[in-house]
């Protein structure tokens, strides 16, 4: 859990804050407001367990969180104390930084918000929801092997999936190969042979005739 901020055009400040599951990085709830303080990240805490409940986690979620006063206050502190959740401190508690989030919100600016023109909280909050389907739902991730957010969390991704992945990956590269290797361009013929073979070193007297300039320009 993380929260960043987000200046608008009229240099107003808008508060991004988010839940990521850091096992299928699936977005599990969000904020967007002008303000920021303990109330605040209790209820976005208490919307993710709520998720987290309807997909049948009966476990006690270990919320990994900065050292902010947004997450070390006294409504926070009510739902360690409730056994609703665990609190680890990122770089007290452990070695390590919240990356995880800090991720996500590098990848919903720069690929999303900072080519907005943004000019109030509701727009912010528009198209941070948007942003968030997609990213949930429609978008593969790499570190996920092809998988959605989504998939991953509601366990939808199975081996089966990833081998047909993988073996359609493969089929598209032979099949560009094959589409590049056979099209002819300018002075020099196409290759027509084996995508596989077709880089292997030929005669000299093969090659000398491609190095020497053609008559005509290429096309």
């Amino acid at each position: 859990m993380d929260q960043s901020l987000l200046r608008l055009r009229n240099g107003t400040k808008v508060f991004i804050r988010a839940i990521v599951d850091n096992f299928s990085r699936c977005v599990l709830a969000w904020q967007v407001s002008d303000g920021y303080g303990g109330k605040l990240t209790k209820a976005l805490i208490e919307d993710a367990c709520r998720l987290a409940g309807a997909s049948k986690c009966h476990s006690v979620p270990n919320v990994l969180v900065d050292s902010g006063t947004e997450n070390l206050n006294r409504h926070v502190d009510h739902l360690v104390q409730t056994g609703i959740i665990k609190r680890t401190i990122a770089q007290i508690d452990i070695s390590f930084s919240n990356s995880m989030i800090e991720s996500f919100f590098r990848t919903i600016k720069h690929r999303w918000l900072f080519m907005l023109s943004l000019d109030n909280i509701d727009c912010v909050r528009k198209h941070v929801g948007a942003f968030i389907e997609d990213y949930n739902t429609l978008i593969p991730h790499s570190a996920l092997h092809g998988a959605t957010p989504m998939e991953m969390y509601l366990g939808r991704w199975l081996p089966a999936q990833v081998d047909e992945l993988k073996h359609n990956e493969d089929r598209a590269k032979e099949r560009r190969q094959i589409a590049n290797l056979s099209s002819a361009c300018g002075a020099f013929p196409a290759w027509n042979r084996d995508p596989k073979s077709a880089f292997r070193a030929r005669s000299s007297s093969e090659f000398s005739g491609y190095l020497e300039c053609p008559d005509k320009p290429w096309k």
